[in-house]
């Protein structure tokens, strides 16, 4: 029994390492595949070392108040993880109501193209304006130091070049946060259709967030989910997972 909780134990440490590394070879490095390195290492530690911490807690009591208290932590941080992953997992079934005006918030733009998962909230927003040829649109996001363009800017262009007419397209391009795209977009929506219900553009794990926000500024508002890349998306689920948190007590 004992050589199965071992195996198992190291293979979950495995596995974790390789999404959570793959990503930086891409480039991709936040306090999301951070955290998923440290949590496969810790892992695999346990799986390494889990007979000699026993045995050396039956002899200190030290030891033994060490790991009741990491476990205790480790109990914490997975009570947290389910929570949060629930609430993210909801967040994104969320569908939008009809004649709502769509709000795509910004990501990285890599000088003046968008970056993949810009380009994927670009798509998503290019298939609902398609679908629903009468709602308007809001695209959101400041200038970053690396990007040559904001990134309200690269989002109207690719959609203007996508076939959706400029008349549709509403920039809003101050904002540098989840919250100022949404606060700043609903300001250009009190001048172009007030009280219009909103579709948020995202990711899918980035929309109970945004969600949340729009609540706390009375916004009606439902969820239209961009692709996220297999590679990508333990990475930004669990640096979401911050995000969540954080936003609770915002």
């Amino acid at each position: 029994m004992r050589y199965v909780f071992k195996t198992v134990t190291a293979l979950i440490g495995i596995t974790l390492l390789f999404l959570f590394v793959l990503p930086v070879g891409r480039g991709v490095l936040n306090i999301g595949n951070i955290t998923g390195i440290f949590t496969g290492v810790f892992i695999l530690l346990v799986s390494l070392l889990g007979d000699t911490v026993v045995k050396l807690g039956k002899n200190s009591r030290g030891v033994r108040i060490f790991t009741r208290i990491v476990a205790a932590v480790a109990g914490i941080i997975l009570i947290l993880a389910v929570i949060t992953s629930a609430l993210i997992f909801t967040g994104s079934r969320k569908k939008p109501q009809e004649g709502s005006v769509v709000i795509v918030l910004g990501c990285e733009v890599k000088g003046n193209v968008p970056s993949l998962m810009l380009g994927r909230r670009i798509k998503a927003a290019y298939d609902y304006l398609s679908e629903n040829p009468d709602s308007l649109c809001i695209v959101s996001g400041g200038q970053g130091e690396s990007e040559f363009i904001s990134e309200a800017e690269c989002m109207k262009q690719e959609l203007i070049a996508l076939g959706i007419s400029p008349d549709r397209i509403f920039m809003e391009d101050r904002s540098t946060s989840t919250a100022e795209n949404i606060e700043y977009s609903k300001e250009v929506l009190d001048e172009i259709a007030p009280d219009s219900p909103v579709a948020i553009v995202t990711n899918g794990f980035h929309q109970y967030r945004a969600g949340k926000i729009c609540d706390s500024l009375d916004l009606d508002h439902g969820a239209v989910c961009a692709k996220t890349s297999w590679w990508l998306w333990p990475t930004f689920h669990v640096r979401e997972m911050y995000g969540v948190i954080y936003e609770w007590f915002r």
